[in-house]
Formats: C-alpha cells, sequence, structure tokens
C-alpha cells in the first residue's frame, strides 16, 4: 500500500527576522528542519502581493487575510487530493507580500495545477519563484542554534515576569553545558573566574549548571549568554539551555537546546 502524501504535516513554529534589511514573519513546518527530505528537490515559492496592508505594515487588513487563508487552503488541499508529491515547509509575510514556500518532486503536475489555481484568482497577480534544492530554505527559513537559542530565552524571561519577577531586580539564572569530564572541568574554572555560582556537577553524566545574577533584560542576557556559547565553543562543549534556578538548587523554565520552539498545529496563524 502506497503511503499517502501529506501537503501539510507536523507542527508548526513562528518567527520574525531580519534579512538584507528586510523584516519577514515566518512561519514553518518544524519537522522539515530535522528531517531530511532530499526527494522533494524543487523549491517552488508562490508570490502573493497583498492587495490591501494595514497602516504602516506589511500584513493585509483583516478580511483580505480570510481571503488569503482560503486560497491558500484551496492549493493546499488541491495538492493534497491529488496526491501530487509536494510539501508546504513556510509560509512568509513581508513588504506587502505574501508568499508559501513548497519542496516538490512531482514538479510537472505541482505546476499544471498551481497555473490552474493562479487562473482562478485573476485579482491577484501571483507569480512563482523556482529554486533547485534547499538553498532558500536555509537561507532565509531555517533558524540557526543560537536563534533557536535566543527565542527560547526571550521565553523563558516572558514566563519568569509572567509569574511575578521584578525583571528590574537580579533573577539566578542557570546555565547548562554538557562535553566531556576534562572539557566541563575547564568550563567551570572559566565560569568560576566569571563570578558564576556552582548550581550542580554531574560529570558522570557529563553535565554541569552554573547560575549567575542579573536582571532580565534581554540583551543582557544575550550578551552573556553568546558569551558563554563561545567559551563552549572554544573548550570543546555544548551550551545546552537556560533556566532560573529554585532555592534548591534546580533549575525551573529550563528550555534544553533542541526544545527552543513553541511548536503549534498548522492551523491557523493570522499575520498581525
Amino acid at each position: 500500500m502506497e503511503t499517502e502524501i501529506k501537503v501539510v504535516q507536523g507542527k508548526w513554529s513562528v518567527f520574525g527576522r531580519r534579512h538584507d534589511d528586510v523584516f519577514m514573519t515566518v512561519s514553518f513546518d518544524d519537522d522539515a528542519t530535522f528531517t531530511p527530505l532530499p526527494h522533494l528537490n524543487l523549491c517552488a515559492r508562490v508570490i502573493i502581493p497583498i492587495l490591501e496592508t494595514k497602516p504602516n505594515s506589511s500584513f493585509p487588513i483583516d478580511v483580505e487575510s480570510e481571503t488569503l487563508f482560503a486560497m491558500e487552503d484551496q492549493i493546499t488541499g488541491a495538492l493534497q487530493d491529488k496526491q501530487i508529491s509536494c510539501r508546504l515547509v513556510a509560509g512568509l509575510t513581508y513588504e506587502g507580500l505574501r508568499e508559501l514556500v513548497f519542496q516538490v518532486e512531482d514538479k510537472d503536475a505541482f505546476r499544471s495545477l498551481v497555473g490552474s489555481w493562479m487562473k482562478a484568482h485573476p485579482s491577484y497577480k501571483i507569480s512563482v519563484s523556482e529554486h533547485e534544492g534547499w538553498d532558500f530554505f536555509d537561507d532565509y527559513i531555517r533558524l540557526t542554534d543560537s536563534e533557536r537559542r535566543h527565542i527560547a530565552e526571550g521565553r523563558v524571561i516572558d514566563n519568569l515576569i509572567k509569574n511575578g519577577s521584578d525583571p528590574s531586580l537580579p533573577n539566578d539564572l542557570g546555565y547548562c553545558f554538557e562535553g566531556k569530564k576534562r572539557v566541563l572541568r575547564k568550563v567551570a574554572r572559566q565560569l568560576a573566574k566569571k563570578g558564576y555560582q556552582e548550581v550542580g556537577l554531574d560529570f558522570e553524566n557529563e553535565q554541569i549548571t552554573f547560575s549567575i545574577s542579573m536582571p532580565l533584560d534581554r540583551g543582557c542576557i544575550k550578551a552573556e549568554s553568546d558569551a558563554n556559547e563561545e567559551l563552549a565553543n572554544d573548550s570543546g562543549a555544548s551550551l545546552n539551555g537556560l533556566g532560573c534556578v529554585n532555592r534548591d538548587g534546580s533549575l525551573k523554565s529550563f528550555t534544553p537546546r533542541q526544545q527552543t520552539m513553541r511548536s503549534v498545529p498548522y492551523r491557523r496563524r493570522k499575520p498581525r
């Protein structure tokens, strides 16, 4: 029995990014960033100019948002019904454009169906840009480890403030490092020199945690995290997350490196 093709899959994540001085809101299939899909070797970007944007915004007015969502449902549904081998991997909104990014295997069938869909919406001057491989996804959509970490740290800060922490006062923030015992001992010495306090040394499981007290200032925490990531890289260790230290020395609001995005079902994030 043939496996059913699912054009829209998995859990999706959303983030904002500035690229080439253009700010874009990116929603993407997070599974596609971790699962190799070499058979989907054509990137097809379906670019839809937004007819009416909100004041001082690149996003469509609410009424048009619903129209664009319906159009998106129509094309993904048709591709699904026809079992055309492709996958919607991202959606971008920027500078008055809405862009659907597909990775495609069945190129001719995809082009034919998308062409018919475009003709059914003559009020929109839709275009399609094609690129071989995954370079566009890698350059414009795929998050780096550092970006994932910074997004996660922002959520830690938000949760702490939401739960009553005063952002202007020092909070005990814990950093977790992983690596070989010899490497972690070196990292521990460097952290101690910077004024960090030992929270836990678990050399058997190749993990250590140190804390530092500082206000919940995003810029300062980002700088501290960048410095710790540099320390980890230079030492041969890995920085595995940030959390708030409880009185008993355990971490709360901890965000491991591979669990940094808030995953939600694809359906539906309205542009704001």
